[in-house]
């Protein structure tokens, strides 16, 4: 069934592999160049994602644990940074940004000195989408801090860096 006319930024349509291998292969062929991904998540975080376009495939490990979608979204015009969920948070937080086209990504926590706690990506290349990132902060204090995308977009049109800082609050 097509996935079409939804307001949410993605929307995720379970998938169920029934196989008595741990391992087997899932193929495509996409019709359109629309966003859709096959999507596998392990304990809730995404693993690993697939872009559907044109033919092709991949192969699938049915681990105890691993869950799996088909997830549309529509490609962002713009890009953006949202605020983490939950905030505030104790120990983990989901920080979701959007990019219009594939980008270098780094993704920095800073505390209220403007030090470096940690580091979630360092010039990853990320696909167009809507992207999440799971930051654990059990080994930090309690208070404020402050998170940093840089996307450098992946063109030959000579586009800028998009830069974009949002606070946090750790309660433990």
């Amino acid at each position: 069934e097509m996935i079409t006319g939804q307001a949410a930024a993605f929307v995720d349509v379970p998938i169920t592999f029934q196989s008595p291998d741990e391992k087997i292969m899932a193929e495509w062929k996409m019709l359109d160049h629309a966003g859709y991904s096959l999507v596998e998540r392990r304990g809730g975080t995404i693993a690993r994602k697939h872009r559907m376009t044109g033919s092709g495939g991949t192969e699938l490990h049915l681990r105890e644990g691993s869950t799996f979608s088909l997830r549309y979204e529509r490609v962002p015009e713009t890009f953006s940074l949202s605020q983490n969920y939950p905030n505030p948070f104790n120990p983990a937080t989901v920080i979701r940004f959007a990019l219009p086209q594939d980008a270098l990504v780094s993704l920095t926590v800073y505390n209220m000195l403007g030090q470096e706690v940690a580091t979630l990506l360092s010039r990853a290349t990320l696909e167009t989408g809507v992207q999440e990132v799971e930051f654990n902060a059990s080994h930090l204090a309690s208070g404020i801090y402050y998170y940093r995308l840089l996307a450098m977009p992946i063109t030959d049109r000579g586009n800028e860096p998009y830069i974009a800082v949002k606070p946090m609050m750790l309660l433990k």
